[in-house]
């Protein structure tokens, strides 16, 4: 998982993971109370770079953690920065 670009952001920012081939790829942000506010499923047909994007167009400013999953395995967690 590669650091997400713009962060901090307003409203949107892409998250670029690299996978190592077909498969599901699982993105899921949370707030800093633990509450889910992203859950997105991608499906992944080629190996390489896959930008996954997020809205916090209806979030409020402050810091979430966004966590990539591939196939069952973790591939990297981050934080992000929404400003408004």
């Amino acid at each position: 998982m590669h650091a997400a670009y713009p962060n901090p952001f307003n409203p949107e920012t892409v998250m670029p993971i690299e996978v190592s081939g077909p498969g599901l790829l699982r993105v899921v942000v949370w707030d800093v109370l633990g509450r889910e506010v992203l859950s997105r499923a991608v499906p992944v047909y080629h190996s390489g770079l896959q930008n996954v994007h997020f809205d916090g167009q209806n979030l409020s400013s402050g810091m979430y953690v966004a966590q990539a999953v591939f196939e069952g395995q973790i591939l990297g967690s981050q934080r992000l920065l929404l400003l408004k």
